[in-house]
């Protein structure tokens, strides 16, 4: 009788488990019911106009001003969960560039009384391009942004990325560039 992979004793682990423990983590890493529902809206728009990149290409650093926009939608009937979006950067500096990138992440809100702080780490993909010509670069990154509401049940919001790590690569070349930013936005 053949044996299964999940019980085979060549199989360095018992898979079955190891899918038991996994799917026991993921429920309690889902947000708990003591914390309230978002009254945010579910679609965003914010932009970041005063930041900041440092982009380290070839062994050396530069800095650059960075400004940024991102449009979005959650996938929930809130502002929390997960979101999709759009996000389209410009740098002017030592290095004048942009990036267009899709933009993927899962914002958990947490509720300060009247107030929301939403923690929104993600993800981006897409193309980065010079404005004075050469070929796009592929562009991937991980970040992390935090989003406070200051007025109650009002989509208005302040929000700062502490961190914003991409890679810019083709066959050729690699920069990473390394962005902090601080704007505003509004959920509807």
């Amino acid at each position: 009788m053949r044996e299964s992979i999940a019980s085979s004793s060549s199989f360095p682990f018992n898979l079955q488990r190891v899918l038991g423990l996994t799917a026991l983590t993921l429920t309690l890493a889902v947000p708990t019911t003591a914390l309230a529902e978002s009254e945010r809206g579910t679609f965003f728009v914010q932009a970041a106009p005063a930041g900041v990149s440092i982009f380290a290409a070839d062994g050396a650093g530069t800095a650059s001003f960075h400004g940024d926009l991102d449009v979005g939608i959650h996938f929930g009937a809130d502002h929390e969960g997960g979101m999709l979006g759009i996000h389209q950067a410009f740098y002017a500096g030592d290095l004048n560039a942009g990036a267009t990138q899709l933009r993927g992440g899962y914002d958990i809100a947490i509720p300060l009384g009247e107030m929301e702080l939403t923690l929104s780490p993600f993800a981006k993909l897409g193309i980065a391009y010079g404005f004075e010509g050469g070929d796009p670069l592929f562009a991937g990154g991980l970040g992390f942004e935090g989003r406070f509401f200051p007025i109650e049940k009002n989509g208005f919001f302040a929000m700062a990325r502490p961190l914003d790590i991409d890679v810019w690569a083709n066959g050729d070349v690699v920069i990473v560039p390394i962005s902090f930013a601080v704007g505003a936005g509004y959920a509807f």
